[in-house]
């Protein structure tokens, strides 16, 4: 299947689990407002959909990549379905002689730094490694998360993601390459000081993103 087929593909797969969801008013994790959300629950939900859309993002990685990866690391919660399901299509891509690869993941505590058990250290020490995650935006979550890995002795070769925002600067992560099943960004988004929505007096989505959380910080009962 061309490249082309396979966004497609993916692209009509999301719309049907209504993954994506237009014309609301969202606070993003990155704390900007936009009028779009993908919904990564949904994806988790379909088991099915997930197998083939992680098997295309496999087949997007180049062979010279994929031979050398040992250890996928994902991003709890969110993206540990994903990188669990790449780590089974991955090793669907191996011979049988050859080693398996494994699989981690790396949490986050409430003052947003990035931590392996130690157990899991002892798995990415001296490997190297493909960061997953479901969706990138600005970057500076699994940017710290290499961070993180490279601290810890691990060599990360590549992130991959089904869908990419392109969000981040250019250049964000050089010189690791970025391998994405959609590229596309959903919608304009804003700062608060600045979101038109806001403006407006759009409600603010609590059901999906940060809105919960914005809406306690300016004091407002949720």
């Amino acid at each position: 299947m061309t490249t082309d087929r396979m966004e497609k593909y993916a692209k009509e797969v999301l719309e049907n689990l209504k993954a994506v969801i237009y014309n609301s008013h969202f606070v993003y994790t990155s704390g900007k407002h936009g009028s779009a959300y993908l919904d990564k629950t949904a994806i988790c939900l379909d088991p099915v959909a997930m197998k083939f859309l992680c098997h295309f993002l496999v087949q997007k990685i180049p062979d010279t990549v994929k031979m050398n990866i040992q250890v996928v690391v994902g991003p709890a919660l969110a993206g540990i379905a994903v990188a669990n399901t790449v780590v089974l299509a991955l090793n669907d891509f191996r011979l049988d002689a050859e080693p398996k690869i494994y699989f981690t993941w790396v949490e986050e505590d409430k003052k947003g730094e990035k931590s392996l058990r130690p157990t899991f250290q002892k798995v990415v020490k001296g490997k190297q490694v493909l960061l997953v995650d479901d969706v990138i935006n600005t970057g500076h979550s699994l940017l710290s998360t290499i961070r993180l890995l490279e601290k810890l002795g691990a060599r990360v070769l590549a992130v991959a993601a089904l869908y990419n925002r392109a969000e981040y600067e250019p250049h964000l992560f050089d010189p690791i390459p970025v391998y994405s099943l959609i590229t596309v960004k959903l919608q304009e988004t804003y700062s608060p000081e600045e979101c038109p929505l806001c403006r407006k007096g759009v409600p603010i989505n609590t059901e999906f993103g940060r809105g919960k959380e914005f809406l306690r910080q300016k004091g407002k009962s949720v």
